[in-house]
């Protein structure tokens, strides 16, 4: 998959319009946080997350919801988060998008976890304020659930909910170029091809340079590549030097 530079696109993505679990986003069963981890298909710039959590109908006025992101060392999430975004609003679907206030890479093949939580809420409130819908059959193998606890250094301590349980997100990614391997070739060629025209023509003044005697390389003999290479090597004399160095012709 190919996109244009500097273009966001699709690059995981895990969501229905129906479901079989919804968990709880609140402090109602003593859970800070709520996250779906996935695996990044793409090396780049991530530009948006998107969730499907709903505002719980039952609860009262929620507080603005929060959205991390972690990165994930020995198969764990890190006790503290990447980047963090707070909402305007209580709850965050699918068709809205979260766009990450601090630049935030992601590496392809890598893991990472999207968390949701709702800050500064009142200690012992026991109560859910937002409804994370997902499904219960393992559809997304790239990751699976977790459940975050706040200690009292403030670090979260995670553990693995249900490993085929999924919750509905998406994630779009501004993918690094890739460059052309044709063009690194040839960028390489050049580089070795000047390098060591700068060693045979040295560095002194213009009347103390060596010759560069072409009759002495193996590109003496007239294939295509040593043609071709005596005709570059001669671009490089006018280009380093245009009157120190003289090729000696074929004999």
């Amino acid at each position: 998959m190919s996109s244009a530079p500097g273009a966001s696109v699709l690059d995981q993505s895990f969501s229905q319009e129906s479901w079989t679990i919804t968990y709880s986003v609140g402090n109602e069963y003593d859970l800070d946080y709520v996250g779906q981890s996935f695996t990044a298909g793409f090396t780049g710039r991530l530009t948006e997350i998107r969730t499907k959590i709903r505002h719980a109908y039952y609860a009262p006025t929620s507080p603005p919801l929060r959205l991390s992101v972690f990165t994930f060392s020995n198969g764990q999430p890190e006790p503290f988060p990447a980047i963090t975004v707070l909402l305007e609003r209580t709850s965050s679907l699918i068709s809205e998008p979260i766009i990450p206030v601090s630049p935030f890479e992601v590496t392809a093949g890598r893991q990472y976890l999207i968390a949701a939580d709702y800050p500064n809420l009142p200690a012992g409130t026991h109560q859910t304020y937002g409804a994370w819908d997902g499904w219960m059959e393992n559809l997304y193998p790239r990751g699976s659930t977790f459940e975050g606890r706040r200690t009292p250094n403030g670090a979260i301590n995670w553990t693995t909910f249900n490993s085929s349980f999924d919750l509905y997100f998406q994630t779009y990614v501004e993918p690094k170029p890739v460059p052309e391997p044709a063009g690194c070739f040839l960028f390489a060629v050049v580089c070795i091809a000047f390098r060591f025209r700068r060693r045979a023509i040295g560095d002194g003044p213009e009347g103390n340079r060596p010759r560069f005697l072409m009759k002495s390389m193996a590109f003496k003999n007239r294939t295509s590549l040593g043609l071709a290479m005596r005709g570059f090597t001669r671009v490089l004399d006018r280009a380093v030097s245009p009157r120190a160095a003289h090729c000696v012709p074929d004999e």
